[in-house]
């Protein structure tokens, strides 16, 4: 799908009032300098977001940017968070599953193989997998959200627009150390920090580390003595920096967080299918559930990346490598009950991508009207799902009384188990599985024109090649208690053929920007975005 959008905004200087409703401590210090209190000076926020350094008020496209110390002052440490300090930011989960919309614009897919509608970037590296979009940011540099379509420098699902995160840096200027620590109910305990500093002259080296731990407000009610797990966040940062030569600065990192609530799954049933009326205990209490303590979610990514940024006299450029690998787990009791009678489970959901992106700069070089970026993008995604689903035919039976267990014979006879004899005194286990090979090119360019001191004009376009792969989709299926052939094993149900499809675009994009005065800027914009989609379902 291609989505267009037209634009014009106006972008200017404005100040921010923030508060915070934790208790909390915060240290921030270089060693060997002085810190300043009471300044109530307006901070200039640099940002990327045309892949090029530059201050907001020269950025043409709709951004709200945030340092990390205005991030820390408001409370922000993960990006849910950022939707209370962003205006059109709207961010929720479903069982661990990122659900991202921006102006509007988004998708409300929650499984492991489907991208986001909104792009998220940590460190350059693209997050190809929703599950992780809502991670700690732990100690972050800058976030700038850019809004509406990113096309042509950011390209896949980018339709509603991107985020993107720049953790904390090594300094090679002098030792740094921050630390912050908050406390609040429900035992809520929050804590980061970042040492960083100098070995030698042109080595730096830096960690960070966060860590959050609340407990569950949920009460199991028919058991008040046991609890569903608490929420748990915890993540380390390693970071190096050399800088051998005035021209070559080499960053490398490794990111890993891990994350585990009963927060992010429904615990609750307010609203029984009048299929399950009969058996099912509705549950409208707020806080409290009737679903067993085993029901929660796991998650943890790890991200490595090296990037070279090499200076020269006719052009900048910088090479990105990074390698992603994630998972996670869902313990999900599908009809919110305290009756066991529909489980549908996501264990585990994994993906794994490698990446290459060559991005390249003007420089001082040529004249000064004019100056371009552009690049290459290469990626190479596999991400899987594997889904057990039990039902409980007894507990059905035994609550159904009068009628022929409709959604359950369905069920039977689409997993082809009815030619076995299956009862409706036996429990149905079924495993579904889709694992989809993802491999994208993209080169891209923008180019600016200043057409007089205050007006400026862009073009650009992304030309991608891209090719997915549902490599295999199957179903196994077993009746418990009941034998197959004499055995109880599972038997493959359905077996689906591979699937593979490629798609090629090019997405232009242009614009004008009018400078009327030394804060404030006019603009217009034309751009383009290309979603891609692969969706695994196994219909009944």
């Amino acid at each position: 799908m291609i989505t267009k959008s037209n634009g014009a905004g106006t972008s200017s200087r404005v100040g921010r009032s923030v508060g915070a409703s934790a208790i909390g401590l915060a240290v921030a210090m270089s060693l060997g300098s002085s810190p300043s209190f009471g300044k109530n000076a307006l901070e200039e926020v640099i940002v990327s977001a045309r892949k090029m350094s530059a201050d907001t008020q020269d950025v043409s496209t709709s951004i709200s940017a945030f340092s990390g110390d205005a991030l820390n002052a408001a409370g922000v440490a993960d990006i849910k968070d950022l939707q209370a300090v962003t205006p059109g930011l709207i961010v929720t989960e479903m069982a661990s599953y990122s659900l991202i919309f921006l102006r509007g614009i988004g998708s409300d897919a929650f499984q492991g193989p489907i991208d986001s509608s909104v792009a998220t970037y940590m460190d350059g590296l693209y997050i190809t997998y929703t599950s992780s979009q809502a991670q700690s940011l732990g100690v972050v540099d800058s976030v700038n959200v850019l809004k509406g379509p990113q096309g042509t420098l950011y390209g896949r699902n980018a339709v509603g627009g991107a985020i993107v995160v720049e953790t904390k840096k090594p300094s090679f200027q002098e030792p740094e150390v921050i630390l912050s620590a908050e406390g609040g109910n429900y035992n809520l305990l929050k804590g980061r920090a970042h040492v960083s500093g100098p070995v030698g002259d042109k080595f730096a080296f830096g960690l960070s580390g966060m860590y959050t731990n609340r407990e569950t407000y949920l009460t199991y009610t028919p058991d008040p003595s046991q609890k569903h797990i608490d929420y748990d966040d915890r993540g380390y940062k390693v970071a190096a920096r050399w800088q051998p030569t005035d021209w070559l600065e080499v960053n490398a990192s490794n990111y890993k967080i891990r994350h585990s609530s009963a927060d992010g799954v429904p615990l609750t049933n307010s609203d029984v299918s009048p299929a399950f009326e009969a058996v099912l205990t509705e549950n409208d209490t707020p806080y409290e559930t009737g679903v067993g303590t085993e029901v929660f979610t796991e998650m943890e990514s790890v991200s490595s990346q090296i990037s070279f940024d090499i200076l020269s006299e006719y052009v900048n450029t910088k090479i990105l490598f990074g390698h992603t690998e994630f998972f996670s787990n869902i313990f999900w009791d599908y009809d919110l009950s305290e009756e066991k009678v529909l489980i549908i489970e996501a264990v585990p959901n994994t993906a794994d991508t490698d990446s290459l992106e060559i991005v390249f700069n003007s420089s001082e070089w040529g004249p000064d009207w004019f100056s371009w970026v552009g690049g290459l993008y290469l990626e190479d995604t596999f991400k899987d799902q594997r889904t057990p689903i039990y039902v409980d035919a007894v507990a059905v039976a035994s609550g159904l009384v009068g009628t022929d267990l409709g959604v359950l014979n369905d069920l039977v006879g689409a997993l082809g188990l009815g030619a076995f004899g299956l009862s409706d005194t036996e429990n149905i286990n079924a495993v579904l599985y889709g694992g989809v090979q993802t491999d994208a090119f993209a080169a891209f360019a923008e180019l600016t024109f200043d057409i007089t001191e205050t007006i400026s004009a862009r073009v650009g376009g992304r030309y991608s090649d891209e090719t997915r792969e549902i490599t295999e989709s199957y179903v196994d299926a077993r009746a418990q208690g009941l034998p197959l052939i004499g055995a109880t094993d599972f038997i493959r149900a359905f077996d689906y053929p591979a699937q593979e499809r490629t798609w090629r675009d090019f997405t232009p994009s242009a614009g004008v920007d009018w400078r009327y005065n030394d804060s404030s800027m006019l603009y217009y914009s034309y751009t383009t975005v290309t979603v891609r989609r692969t969706h695994l379902s196994i219909r009944f």
